[in-house]
């Protein structure tokens, strides 16, 4: 599901996306390092397409790291 063409199921993630963006811009964060947060933000969610956030817990985060992170093989710097 991509968040850019507004396909995910519940429209609170994409606020919440843009609040995590606003968040990180306030704290002066590099325009790229906004850029690949949000959009790591946007895959993480997305690879969670029919559950709320609140729903999303610290094993969802581990096993999306492990397959997604380390079975894909990107690296510790991983950006989209």
């Amino acid at each position: 599901m991509d968040t850019k063409e507004g396909k995910m199921k519940y429209p609170e993630k994409q606020r919440s996306i843009l609040e995590f963006k606003q968040w990180v811009r306030q704290r002066r964060y590099a325009d790229q390092t906004i850029k690949t947060y949000t959009s790591m933000l946007e895959v993480f969610l997305s690879h969670f397409p029919e559950r709320k956030i609140e729903e999303i817990g610290i094993r969802d985060i581990e096993d999306f790291n492990y397959h997604h992170v380390i079975g894909k093989g990107f690296s510790a710097s991983y950006r989209t």
